[in-house]
């Protein structure tokens, strides 16, 4: 099977977009892995080294000015369908987002398009007259891509619940998200006792609800550190206030951004892991396999569209109630955690990147077939 994947909108250079990456990367790697697939990756940026000068992967550059990214996707969809024609590709595979390129490059090749929605974009933004409309264009193109696709591959049930909701025609599966086993992994045991550190990794967005974590760990009266790891430098110096303002200021840790690969050191430091979100999130997060991966309990604060986190070993997902309550549930979770083992078996089997990428070609050996 030969394919083309295409992912302008994933800028590897750039100081954000960290899960798109991640997942990408890890898929870009086990693809390349698969003895009976052959494929090209056009993506927007990348450093010289990630790649080691690939020539399979093709970099497209990136643009925030609506007008050029516009005149580049005709371009690139012209492009790409003489090089889908020329290397004989059997699928498109790309993101759902608003890059309709893959839409014009299925038609103009007559190539089955496969659409991968990380997501749900319910809102992107409506502040002005400029940004509704072009919201809408966006809508109507990801709807016409997924109406045209082949499959959809939705990285959670409660996404893929989503988008049949909007249409039940469209042709979707399952296939959750992943980890790397081998960089994550158990090298130290839990041994509760305090001080207790609890670790949080990932953006400091506010939909994370960091501030509502402060505000319920300061609460607790027993003796914990709250460790932060990522976020921009303004959104570090907004939640250090709010733990001033709550009393914990010496309690909280900002580490900031960090390599990718400090993230298992850091989870491994810590005595149980945590996930607040909004109350409602459609999404596979990448950091609760991490946690799992480095046998740590996950305490997920979340009321809708985690459901699939219920089952996994070692994951508490509370539901948002008074700071009081849920002090008094992260104290119980404390009290009773150890390494969880059962969790990292269950990720080793199930989650893996090569089993996710696996299911994903398996899927895609099907629409070509």
């Amino acid at each position: 099977m030969n394919i083309l994947g295409y992912f302008p909108g994933i800028d590897f250079s750039a100081n954000e977009q960290f899960g798109r990456k991640v997942h990408l990367r890890e898929f870009i790697s086990n693809v390349k892995s698969n003895e009976g697939v052959t494929a090209t990756f056009a993506i927007g940026n990348a450093p010289p080294s990630l790649f080691d000068g690939d020539p399979n992967i093709i970099e497209l550059g990136h643009t925030n000015s609506i007008l050029r990214q516009t005149t580049g996707e005709f371009y690139q969809a012209i492009y790409f369908s003489n090089v889908i024609r020329q290397n004989n590709i059997d699928l498109i595979y790309t993101r759902d987002s608003p890059y309709f390129a893959p839409l014009l490059m299925s038609v103009l090749s007559d190539t089955p398009l496969v659409v991968e929605a990380n997501g749900v974009p319910e809102n992107e933004g409506q502040n002005s007259i400029v940004s509704t409309a072009r919201n809408k264009s966006f809508h109507t193109i990801r709807a016409v891509k997924r109406n045209h696709a082949k499959r959809i591959i939705a990285v959670s049930k409660s996404v893929e619940n989503y988008l049949l909701s909007e249409n039940s025609g469209y042709q979707t599966v399952t296939v959750s998200n992943g980890v790397n086993i081998n960089k994550f992994d158990i090298s130290t045991s839990v041994s509760p006792s305090e001080p207790y550190t609890l670790c949080y990794v990932g953006g400091l967005q506010e939909w994370q609800n960091i501030e509502k974590m402060i505000r319920v760990l300061s609460l607790i009266k027993k003796d914990i550190e709250f460790v932060v790891v990522g976020g921009t430098k303004k959104r570090i110096a907004a939640l250090t206030e709010t733990a001033r303002a709550e009393g914990i200021k010496d309690s909280v840790t900002f580490v900031g951004r960090v390599s990718h690969d400090k993230v298992p050191e850091l989870i491994n430091e810590s005595d149980i892991c945590l996930g607040p979100f909004a109350k409602s999130r459609k999404a596979s997060p990448l950091k609760i396999y991490e946690y799992l991966a480095c046998g740590r309990e996950v305490i997920v604060v979340n009321d809708d569209g985690l459901e699939e986190m219920d089952g996994l070993p070692g994951v508490h997902r509370f539901q948002y109630e008074s700071n009081e309550v849920l002090a008094s549930k992260v104290v119980d979770t404390l009290i009773g955690c150890s390494t969880n083992t059962d969790g990292r078996n269950m990720v080793v089997d199930q989650h893996s990147w090569k089993a996710v990428t696996d299911h994903i070609l398996h899927e895609c050996r099907k629409v070509v077939e």
